[in-house]
Parts: C-alpha cells; sequence; structure tokens
C-alpha cells in the first residue's frame, strides 16, 4: 500500500496574529517575548505606503 500522508513534518500554531488599526503598537509589546528572530507578514506595499515600515525597522534595530 502506498504512503500518500508523505513524511513526517512538526507543525506550530502561531502565537499571536494581530489585525487593525492600532496593531502596530500591540507588537511591540508582544515582540520581546519571542526572541530576536520575528517573521513579518504584511501585504505588498501597506506598510512602506504609510511609512510604518521604516517606524517598524528603526525600533528593531535599536
Amino acid at each position: 500500500m502506498m504512503n500518500i500522508m508523505g513524511p513526517p513534518f512538526n507543525f506550530a500554531s502561531i502565537p499571536h496574529i494581530i489585525f487593525g488599526s492600532g496593531a502596530l503598537t500591540q507588537l511591540f509589546d508582544i515582540m520581546p517575548r519571542y526572541g530576536r528572530n520575528i517573521l513579518f507578514v504584511i501585504g505588498e506595499k501597506s506598510l512602506k505606503r504609510y511609512g510604518k515600515w521604516d517606524e517598524i525597522i528603526k525600533i528593531l534595530e535599536s
């Protein structure tokens, strides 16, 4: 019989997903709990268009 499941893998759910107005202020309170490596998933240009991307980078580099 053929194994249709594929190789074993691990899955961990994402601890926080933040949406909406004011979400950026919550982000900076939550980030320190998870260490130095983070993954941002953003729209194609949304944070850059509204000038928030530079603000995020500045805070992360400090």
